[in-house]
């Protein structure tokens, strides 16, 4: 079905960049990974990253925040990122991830150990919470279809969740902490229709808020949300622009 399309698909105009991408590429162990892209995403805005297993969108958008070091291996950065007009470097990674909050499906296994409590405290920072923070998480745990599922209210194991909740409780975690930016590395593509529907439409009406960034192979589904494409084949960026034109001059 895919989601709904709130606007004329690219009307939204946005200016503001908060991340900036010049020259900028990425060598593992000899292979160019990531090749010579430049970019800028701004404010407010929802981007759509396109492409095909191996294209190296998870590489590009795990760099934003430095932590492709955790999975490759002999890595080599190039080029300049810059966030909010500040030029950033590997030194400023924790910097970086208190502004932007960055999931993928490889931050399941990890929290499995954890309650819904001790995550939300590791992901706010906050050990104790007043009582706006409570209606906040309960607002949040709602949205996602998830404090119903709480048999031992905040105290339950995020292990008792089936896997599609796992999916939607990284959503929750990224909203939670009410970062400057917010990237879904191709989290939706292990949803069903249905699913992906009913975030589309919590996505619609929450976008203006939030820079977002969604990483996804399967396009039908998302593109009605999106206000920008990006296609990435072979770590190099070969569309940038609306989505009607991407669909009109590349889909065709």
């Amino acid at each position: 079905m895919g989601c709904p399309s709130p606007n004329p698909i690219g009307m939204k105009a946005m200016e503001k960049n908060i991340i900036e991408i010049k020259d900028f590429s990425i060598v593992s162990k000899g292979n160019k990974i990531i090749d010579s892209i430049s970019t800028t995403f701004r404010d407010k805005e929802l981007t759509l990253i396109y492409g095909p297993r191996g294209a190296g969108k998870s590489v590009f958008l795990r760099s934003l925040v430095f932590l492709n070091e955790e999975f490759l291996d002999d890595i080599f950065y190039s080029g300049e990122i810059f966030f909010e007009s500040r030029k950033v470097s590997i030194k400023d990674a924790k910097f970086l991830r208190t502004k932007i909050a960055y999931s993928d499906t490889s931050f399941i296994e990890p929290i499995e150990s954890f309650t819904v409590r001790e995550m939300i405290n590791l992901a706010t920072g906050k050990s104790s919470w007043d009582s706006g923070m409570g209606r906040k998480a309960s607002s949040l745990l709602k949205k996602f279809d998830l404090l119903s599922k709480l048999e031992k209210g905040l105290d339950s194991p995020i292990s008792a969740f089936n896997s599609k909740d796992r999916v939607l409780f990284l959503f929750f975690l990224a909203f939670i902490r009410e970062p400057d930016v917010i990237i879904f590395d191709s989290i939706m593509d292990h949803l069903d229709n249905q699913t992906i529907d009913e975030l589309c439409e919590f996505l619609v009406r929450i976008k203006g808020d939030y820079t977002m960034i969604i990483s996804t192979r399967n396009l039908n589904s998302l593109v009605g949300i999106a206000d920008r494409i990006l296609y990435l084949k072979d770590g190099k960026i070969v569309f940038d622009g609306e989505p009607e034109k991407f669909i009109m001059e590349w889909r065709s």
